[in-house]
């Protein structure tokens, strides 16, 4: 690494395609983040990094 030179190192065998979920995008964010989504610019967690709470 002192080079600049990196170590490869390829797979041992063969890695199978990841088995996904029959979601849309909008469906896996919506179970990610459930109530965790800043919506509003009256979001509790804006106001207190205003100094307003």
């Amino acid at each position: 690494m002192d080079a600049g030179m990196y170590d490869v190192n390829v797979a041992q065998g063969v890695i199978p395609e990841p088995n996904w979920p029959d979601k849309s995008l909008s469906e896996l964010l919506q179970l990610c983040f459930q109530t965790r989504l800043i919506d509003s610019i009256d979001h509790p967690i804006l106001k207190r990094l205003r100094g307003q709470l």
